[in-house]
């Protein structure tokens, strides 16, 4: 599962809930041939090999294509297009509620032609300027974590550290404190849903650990839809499970 978590907002991606943001990420970017004209009627297509999942999108007069609303996995991304060589690019990492901009130059095709390129995308989302970090899968799996709490993983991050949190209607635990905020003034949610307590704040219902495939936490520069609070956390959960997963987290996606 993958999450984000600014000190305002956390979301986590679970199960689809109508009306609820989408937790996964975005490829977009442009496509142009080799005088750098726009590259109209492209079709590119993002595949996860690992769960056969494919999404297919054309490029406007623009040359511009957005795959949007991409669950968080590894992704091969093919352009095809009439006259023009075929492009394959492996590895483009896509995680919670990011978009990777990849733009791709095109050659006249000989008679039978495939480019592949291995590079992974670039680190740095230059579609949004909201400053967080994402605790990726390794961390998850491989750190350990006092009381099994996934959130708490977002020490890992700069700005976010730990307090006491007491609460009446749960056990006693430590829950992450960004730039000095916590509470309610940390906004969870899980697969796009509101997971906030409203009480005493903080999360809600709690995931298990292994749920959680990567979630991000958003401390600064929040965008509009991250709501009113300051802060943020997103997760999601991991889809490749079949049972049944609860719980919530910062602004997150499941597996």
């Amino acid at each position: 599962m993958k999450i984000t978590l600014a000190a305002a907002l956390v979301w986590l991606a679970a199960t689809p809930i109508a009306g609820a943001q989408p937790s996964g990420g975005n490829i977009a970017g442009r496509v142009f041939d080799p005088q750098g004209a726009a590259v109209a009627g492209a079709t590119l297509t993002a595949k996860n090999a690992a769960t056969g999942f494919v999404r297919t999108e054309t490029t406007d007069n623009a040359g511009l294509y957005r795959l949007a609303a991409l669950p968080v996995a590894a992704y091969e991304v093919t352009v095809e297009k009439a006259g023009f060589a075929t492009i394959n690019r492996k590895d483009v990492d896509v995680n919670v509620t990011q978009t990777v901009t990849i733009d791709f130059k095109l050659r006249i095709a000989g008679v039978v032609e495939d480019v592949t390129v291995t590079a992974r995308g670039p680190l740095t989302d230059t579609t949004s300027s909201s400053v967080g970090g994402v605790v990726d899968p390794r961390r998850v799996q491989d750190l350990p974590i006092n009381g099994r709490q996934f959130a708490n993983l977002a020490a890992t991050l700069p700005g976010v550290g730990l307090a006491f949190h007491s609460d009446p209607t749960k056990g006693t635990n430590y829950a992450p404190l960004i730039n000095g905020g916590a509470g309610r003034n940390i906004n969870y949610q899980v697969d796009g849903g509101d997971n906030n307590d409203d009480t005493v704040g903080g999360l809600l219902q709690q995931y298990p650990l292994e749920a959680i495939e990567e979630f991000r936490f958003e401390t600064q520069r929040f965008k509009a839809e991250d709501g009113p609070q300051q802060r943020r956390c997103d997760e999601h959960r991991d889809q490749r499970r079949h049972e049944p997963v609860s719980g919530n987290a910062l602004r997150a996606g499941s597996r």
